[in-house]
Protein backbone atom coordinates (compact mmCIF):
# COMPACT_ATOMS: atom_id res chain seq x y z
CA UNK A 1 0.00 0.00 0.00
CA UNK A 2 1.50 3.62 -0.82
CA UNK A 3 1.94 5.52 2.01
CA UNK A 4 3.30 2.49 4.35
CA UNK A 5 6.19 1.75 5.58
CA UNK A 6 7.53 -1.37 4.81
CA UNK A 7 9.27 -3.90 7.59
CA UNK A 8 12.63 -2.40 7.35
CA UNK A 9 12.14 1.01 6.99
CA UNK A 10 11.25 3.34 9.78
CA UNK A 11 11.20 1.66 12.65
CA UNK A 12 13.11 3.89 15.04
CA UNK A 13 10.38 6.87 15.81
CA UNK A 14 7.80 4.29 16.16
CA UNK A 15 9.79 1.83 18.20
CA UNK A 16 10.60 4.96 20.85
CA UNK A 17 7.27 6.36 20.58
CA UNK A 18 5.62 2.90 21.42
CA UNK A 19 8.10 2.02 24.13
CA UNK A 20 7.09 5.52 25.31
CA UNK A 21 3.57 4.85 25.54
CA UNK A 22 3.63 1.70 27.07
CA UNK A 23 5.70 2.92 30.29
CA UNK A 24 2.92 5.67 30.86
CA UNK A 25 0.69 2.74 32.33
CA UNK A 26 -0.75 -0.83 31.67
CA UNK A 27 -1.34 -1.23 28.28
CA UNK A 28 -3.56 -4.53 26.42
CA UNK A 29 -1.71 -5.49 23.02
CA UNK A 30 -5.22 -4.35 21.53
CA UNK A 31 -4.68 -0.92 22.82
CA UNK A 32 -0.78 -0.93 21.58
CA UNK A 33 -1.57 -1.96 17.97
CA UNK A 34 -4.15 0.71 17.90
CA UNK A 35 -1.62 3.03 18.87
CA UNK A 36 0.75 1.87 16.41
CA UNK A 37 -1.86 2.49 13.24
CA UNK A 38 -1.09 6.25 13.64
CA UNK A 39 2.59 5.56 12.15
CA UNK A 40 0.99 3.69 8.94
CA UNK A 41 3.31 0.91 9.43
CA UNK A 42 3.06 -2.66 7.41
CA UNK A 43 0.91 -5.45 9.83
CA UNK A 44 4.30 -7.28 9.35
CA UNK A 45 6.07 -3.97 10.98
CA UNK A 46 3.57 -3.64 14.04
CA UNK A 47 3.44 -7.08 14.81
CA UNK A 48 7.48 -7.05 14.79
CA UNK A 49 7.35 -3.86 17.28
CA UNK A 50 4.64 -5.40 19.51
CA UNK A 51 6.84 -8.81 19.85
CA UNK A 52 9.70 -6.62 20.67
CA UNK A 53 7.87 -5.10 23.69
CA UNK A 54 6.56 -8.04 24.21
CA UNK A 55 10.18 -9.64 24.75
CA UNK A 56 11.25 -6.37 27.20
CA UNK A 57 8.24 -6.82 29.39
CA UNK A 58 6.64 -3.70 28.17
CA UNK A 59 3.45 -5.39 27.03
CA UNK A 60 2.17 -8.05 28.84
CA UNK A 61 -1.84 -8.34 28.64
CA UNK A 62 -2.24 -10.86 31.69
CA UNK A 63 0.05 -8.57 33.74
CA UNK A 64 -1.74 -5.57 32.54
CA UNK A 65 -5.63 -7.16 33.08
CA UNK A 66 -4.61 -7.78 36.52
CA UNK A 67 -3.18 -4.55 37.35
CA UNK A 68 -6.50 -3.07 36.15
CA UNK A 69 -8.51 -5.34 38.30
CA UNK A 70 -6.50 -4.85 41.06
CA UNK A 71 -7.40 -1.19 40.62
CA UNK A 72 -10.75 -1.06 39.87
CA UNK A 73 -11.60 -3.88 42.65
CA UNK A 74 -9.55 -1.54 45.36
CA UNK A 75 -12.31 1.15 44.10
CA UNK A 76 -14.97 -1.50 44.74
CA UNK A 77 -16.20 -2.35 41.64
CA UNK A 78 -18.19 -5.36 41.15
CA UNK A 79 -16.27 -8.48 38.71
CA UNK A 80 -19.07 -7.73 36.43
CA UNK A 81 -17.88 -4.48 35.79
CA UNK A 82 -14.72 -4.99 36.04
CA UNK A 83 -14.93 -7.74 33.07
CA UNK A 84 -16.77 -5.13 31.36
CA UNK A 85 -13.92 -2.71 31.49
CA UNK A 86 -11.09 -4.97 30.17
CA UNK A 87 -13.11 -6.04 27.67
CA UNK A 88 -13.53 -2.54 26.89
CA UNK A 89 -9.55 -2.00 26.65
CA UNK A 90 -8.95 -5.20 24.31
CA UNK A 91 -7.92 -8.05 26.74
CA UNK A 92 -8.99 -11.03 25.86
CA UNK A 93 -9.78 -14.42 27.50
CA UNK A 94 -6.55 -15.18 28.96
CA UNK A 95 -5.63 -12.08 30.37
CA UNK A 96 -9.72 -12.03 32.13
CA UNK A 97 -9.10 -15.75 33.26
CA UNK A 98 -5.67 -14.11 34.74
CA UNK A 99 -7.32 -11.34 36.58
CA UNK A 100 -10.12 -13.08 37.92
CA UNK A 101 -7.43 -15.52 40.30
CA UNK A 102 -6.43 -12.31 41.53
CA UNK A 103 -10.16 -10.10 41.91
CA UNK A 104 -12.35 -12.22 41.14
CA UNK A 105 -16.75 -12.68 41.80
CA UNK A 106 -16.17 -14.16 44.58
CA UNK A 107 -15.10 -11.24 46.32
CA UNK A 108 -18.15 -9.16 45.39
CA UNK A 109 -19.80 -8.76 48.62
CA UNK A 110 -16.39 -8.23 50.39
CA UNK A 111 -16.37 -5.51 48.17
CA UNK A 112 -19.90 -4.36 48.05
CA UNK A 113 -19.95 -4.00 51.82
CA UNK A 114 -16.37 -2.07 52.17
CA UNK A 115 -17.82 0.21 49.78
CA UNK A 116 -21.42 0.74 52.02
CA UNK A 117 -19.20 0.84 54.86
CA UNK A 118 -16.99 3.60 53.62
CA UNK A 119 -20.38 5.38 51.69
CA UNK A 120 -21.69 5.32 55.33
CA UNK A 121 -18.48 6.96 56.99
CA UNK A 122 -18.82 9.77 54.06
CA UNK A 123 -22.09 10.86 55.71
CA UNK A 124 -20.73 10.62 59.38
CA UNK A 125 -22.15 7.41 60.50
CA UNK A 126 -25.82 8.91 59.39
CA UNK A 127 -28.29 5.55 58.30
CA UNK A 128 -31.00 6.41 55.70
CA UNK A 129 -31.00 7.16 52.10
CA UNK A 130 -30.56 3.47 51.32
CA UNK A 131 -31.78 4.24 47.53
CA UNK A 132 -28.58 6.24 46.86
CA UNK A 133 -26.17 3.79 48.26
CA UNK A 134 -28.19 1.20 46.27
CA UNK A 135 -27.91 3.40 43.10
CA UNK A 136 -24.35 3.67 43.93
CA UNK A 137 -23.77 -0.05 44.46
CA UNK A 138 -25.44 -0.50 41.01
CA UNK A 139 -23.50 1.98 39.14
CA UNK A 140 -20.81 -0.03 40.02
CA UNK A 141 -22.31 -3.28 38.88
CA UNK A 142 -23.25 -5.46 41.85
CA UNK A 143 -26.31 -7.69 41.65
CA UNK A 144 -29.49 -6.77 42.85
CA UNK A 145 -29.89 -9.20 45.27
CA UNK A 146 -26.61 -7.59 47.51
CA UNK A 147 -27.38 -4.41 46.71
CA UNK A 148 -31.02 -5.06 48.38
CA UNK A 149 -29.30 -6.53 51.65
CA UNK A 150 -26.55 -3.76 51.75
CA UNK A 151 -29.23 -0.89 51.35
CA UNK A 152 -31.88 -2.34 53.69
CA UNK A 153 -28.77 -2.59 55.91
CA UNK A 154 -28.22 1.08 55.01
CA UNK A 155 -32.05 2.35 55.97
CA UNK A 156 -31.27 1.25 59.55
CA UNK A 157 -34.00 -0.63 62.05
CA UNK A 158 -37.65 -0.40 60.78
CA UNK A 159 -39.87 2.67 62.36
CA UNK A 160 -42.51 -0.34 63.85
CA UNK A 161 -39.19 -2.07 65.91
CA UNK A 162 -38.27 1.72 67.09
CA UNK A 163 -41.50 2.03 68.87
CA UNK A 164 -41.77 1.72 72.65
CA UNK A 165 -44.68 -0.16 73.63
Amino acid sequence: MPGRRSDAEGLARPRAALQRYLRGGARSCHEAAAYLRRFELTPGAAQRLLQECEALNLLDDCAAARLWAEQWSRRAYAWRAITAKLAARGFGDRALSSAEQHAGPDHDATRARAFAAAWRRRRHGRRGAPAALARALAARGFDAELIERLATDAAGPSVESERVP
